[in-house]
């Protein structure tokens, strides 16, 4: 992490840089399932990860990702009963 002056150490700081470099990437509802693989990887060389993850600053930093970069939920219709009664008849 040379380029970027950043300390090797996972802390509040790296963590909440990693979810806003992310979040320009990928969907940030996604950030939370990378960081919680990150942590469990990361936990037996650095205990105190688990504290920096659920530090107030990484929780509001994805609360704003979502806000700025995230996108709406788009779901399917519900089948009806006609789209039932078609499936069952066929």
């Amino acid at each position: 992490m040379k380029s970027h002056d950043l300390l090797v150490d996972p802390n509040e700081d790296t963590l909440s840089f990693f979810a806003d470099y992310m979040s320009y990437h990928i969907n940030p509802r996604q950030i939370n399932t990378y960081l919680s693989g990150i942590v469990q990887q990361l936990e037996p060389y650095f205990p105190n990860i688990r504290e920096a993850r659920n530090s107030r600053l990484v929780k509001r930093t994805l609360q704003g990702c979502k806000r700025m970069k995230g996108t709406a939920v788009v779901r399917k219709q519900a089948l009806t009963l006609n789209d039932l009664t078609t499936v069952e008849n066929h």
